[in-house]
Formats: structure tokens, sequence, C-alpha cells
């Protein structure tokens, strides 16, 4: 598993992925890779500045602190770091948006 101080410098020199679903190819699909691979890295730079967060609270601070993005983005991010062992999902829930339960997941 990564150190916190490692972690926020090896995301921004890692791919992460971008899931093709809607068949784009050539330079539009370098461009969205390029885009999740930033997106990805700046949810890991979130959780540097605040351990533990459900994936609501996450959206909240990235659109606060950079640009818009779909909620699914924040999931995928979320899904890629604690795939690669850099986050972990914990048993505590958060009432979220519509007052259904949320999972947090913490930075390892």
């Amino acid at each position: 598993m990564k150190s916190t101080n490692k972690s926020n410098m090896e995301t921004t020199q890692l791919q992460f992925n971008f899931y093709n679903t809607i068949d784009k190819s050539g330079v539009e699909l370098k461009a969205l890779k390029e885009n999740a691979s930033k997106q990805t890295a700046r949810v890991m730079e979130l959780f540097t500045l605040k351990n533990m967060m459900t994936p609501e609270e996450v959206h909240r601070l990235y659109e606060k602190t950079y640009t818009p993005v779909p909620i699914t983005s924040i999931r995928r991010a979320i899904t890629d770091l604690t795939n690669r062992g850099w986050l972990q999902k914990t048993d505590m829930q958060k009432p979220g948006r519509w007052g259904v339960a949320n999972y947090l997941w913490k930075l390892v």
C-alpha cells in the first residue's frame, strides 16, 4: 500500500481508467483518458485534505475546488483508487442528499 505523501505525487504520474462505453476513438478518446486521469488525481488530492468522505461529499468538494463534473466520474475515480489500494471503503455510513445512507471511503 502507498503512503499518503507518496500517493499524491504518484497519482499525477499514472494513467487511470476511462471506461469507453461511448465508443470514442483517436484524439477524442485520448483526451477523455487524460481527463479521467486528472479527475482521479484530484480526487486523491481531496482525500489528502479530508481523510474520510462519501462520494457525495467528494463530489461537492471537487466542484467547489475545481470544475463541475458528473458524480459518476467521482464514483469511477473512487473505485479506481480503491482498486489500487489507495482508498478503502469503510463500514461507516452517513445520510446522503435524499436521506439514503452512503458509505464513507478513507485514505489508506
